[in-house]
């Protein structure tokens, strides 16, 4: 997800407006975008001082 840090200061006003990102910088595939949608939206939270702790049970998907 290294290609998503030089967009960490994008903000997406929709969902629409992040999947046409998504689209235009060619991620692809439903796991990959699941991934992408997931490291946002936790670096969002950490980033407005939300304090998170992420358990983990390591099953691979």
């Amino acid at each position: 997800m290294n290609i998503l840090k030089q967009y960490q200061d994008v903000h997406f006003l929709s969902e629409k407006a992040w999947r046409a990102f998504m689209d235009d910088i060619g991620l692809t595939g439903s796991r990959n975008r699941q991934r992408a949608t997931e490291a946002m939206l936790y670096g969002s939270l950490m980033n407005h001082g939300f304090n998170l702790v992420t358990f983990s049970d390591g099953a691979t998907v």
